[in-house]
């Protein structure tokens, strides 16, 4: 219901820049998650949207971006059922006091000015002004001033300039994105909601192109409540642990495994990184090493751990630093990458080697899936001994020979990520002990997981994925050629910082990469 226009940005219809080439601009036009859909409308309209059915998300290596799955007509109908839904929720005296009291052009003019800034995150033009007044018109015909008004949000919430983060260039300089257009980048990379009203002010004024007053936005909306949620959303999602609530155990293996067990762990990932990142140094040697977590009381047990009466479980507690390391000994991450019922050395190898270090791996061949590490009746193989079979096996072992001793490090924690020093499944202690050839400079003997995540926490190749993983964090798409001089830096500033992940946020706003659009020609 959105109407196309000219936008005062220098787009027409929110697409391509007027005068250039579409085939110039390798930045897909990104579609709204879930998530930011609704935290969009909450700022923008005061309208909780929690229980709004919305389309299903995609991915772009790890993390949700909707730019590669063309729009259905069951996106559609998602998208005009929870317009109309939240056009109707709409308290339209909180975003326009006249709006309950005047029937005058004036006010419904006033009212969508300010609302169509805030869902569309820049000045409406004249075109558009002029539109979706005649929606609010034909809304009201034969109904009242206020069934005109709902009409208009309505139009609004299914346009285009709503649904997409429109990027349109700045015309004193095509190359750079247009003030409001990298503000809502910038926004929606550190808080995933429209800009506030002092970023959008500062773009509004020009100013924002001014490297300092980037920097200078980008650190305190870091610094605020809404980065949280963001911090949270990367590391859940690059650690797959969005996928912790659907988890499913055998619960003859672990009957204390419930669902309520599952959004503990995730929790507990989310609370462990937003206090070494906002509250602690923001490292990736804590991240990766810290003896301490925030645990909740169902989680406990799965540590060995007792509760006390009054415990402030909102508050990290120390670990065992024989047994707990960081992120990659948390019960979660270990938890999901294994099976229901046994741990999976392959799965645990593989989320390693692509998700922390970027290694891409060859799908396996037709037919082939991830064996479940179980011997034939009548023997009684190990789960290392069932490995090595596979690795002999010139169709898997390219891969297993790469990913299995990455896993089998891990063999200390079991598929709830409890730590063992004794495999009931094989009936003797485990043995953790690893030679790792992966080509990286992880490379090496290893007595167990936790000294593969200390050498981690130390590697140069873990230092350069979390450069390469935020980035496309923040652009929602992977790396091209062109962006290898800006990964160059991040990286040599990265190591420079001693990994302070805070610092690598904010110098990756300050990259071209970021304010600009690339040229796909260059390529």
């Amino acid at each position: 219901m959105g109407n196309p226009g000219v936008h005062p940005e220098g787009t027409i219809g929110g697409s391509t820049p007027m005068g250039v080439a579409s085939t110039e601009y390798p930045d897909p036009l990104r579609r709204l998650s879930a998530v930011e859909y609704r935290r969009s409308v909450q700022d923008a309209l005061g309208v909780a949207a929690d229980q709004i059915a919305l389309p299903a998300d995609e991915t772009v290596g790890a993390f949700t971006a909707n730019s590669v799955t063309p729009v259905t007509s069951l996106h559609i109908d998602n998208y005009d059922l929870a317009a109309k839904t939240l056009a109707q929720s709409v308290d339209l005296g909180r975003l326009e006091p006249c709006a309950l009291t005047s029937k005058e052009p004036a006010c419904a003019r006033s009212f969508i000015e300010k609302v169509g800034s805030a869902l569309y995150r820049r000045p409406l033009s004249n075109n558009e002004l002029d539109a979706l007044l005649g929606v609010q018109t034909l809304g009201m015909t034969g109904a009242s001033f206020e069934a005109g008004l709902r009409l208009a949000v309505r139009a609004m919430l299914e346009s285009p300039d709503f649904l997409y983060l429109v990027e349109s260039p700045d015309p004193k300089a095509p190359r750079r994105l247009a003030p409001h257009s990298l503000a809502a980048r910038m926004s929606y990379f550190l808080t995933g909601t429209t800009p506030d009203a002092e970023l959008s002010g500062v773009a509004g004024s020009g100013e924002l192109a001014r490297p300092e007053v980037l920097r200078a936005q980008a650190e305190r909306l870091l610094a605020s409540s809404g980065a949280l949620p963001q911090l949270e959303r990367f590391h859940l999602e690059w650690l797959g642990l969005r996928r912790l609530p659907e988890l499913d155990k055998d619960l003859a293996r672990f009957p204390s495994f419930t669902r309520a067990l599952a959004l503990a762990m995730q929790r507990e990932t989310a609370s462990f990184v937003d206090f070494v990142i906002q509250k602690s140094d923001a490292t990736l040697a804590t991240l990766f090493t810290a003896p301490f977590s925030v645990v909740e009381d169902p989680l406990l047990q799965v540590y060995g751990l007792a509760g006390s009466p009054g415990r402030d479980a909102t508050r990290p507690i120390a670990l065992n630093p024989s047994q707990r390391a960081g992120l990659l000994t948390q019960p979660g991450v270990l938890a999901l990458h294994s099976h229901r019922d046994t741990t999976s050395p392959v799965h645990r190898g593989i989320f390693v080697l692509q998700n922390l270090l970027c290694q891409p791996l060859a799908p396996p061949p037709p037919g082939v899936s991830i064996p479940k590490l179980v011997a034939a009746p009548g023997t009684q193989l190990t789960k290392r001994e069932i490995l090595s079979q596979h690795e002999a096996d010139p169709q898997c072992g390219g891969c297993h020979r790469l990913v299995d001793p990455i896993g089998l490090a891990f063999e200390n924690y079991d598929a709830l990520g409890a730590y063992r020093s004794f495999d009931p499944d094989e009936q003797q202690p485990v043995n953790a002990s690893v030679q790792i050839t992966t080509g990286t400079d992880i490379d090496g003997a290893y007595a167990n997981g936790l000294e593969l995540t200390t050498r981690l926490s130390q590697s140069p190749a873990l230092a350069q994925c979390v450069v390469k993983q935020w980035f496309r964090f923040a652009l929602g798409r992977l790396e091209i050629p062109q962006d290898a001089k800006v990964l160059a830096q991040l990286e040599q500033r990265f190591t420079a910082t001693d990994h302070d992940v805070r610092d690598l946020i904010r110098s990756i706003v300050l990259t071209d990469a970021f304010s600009q659009r690339p040229n796909r020609s260059a390529q």
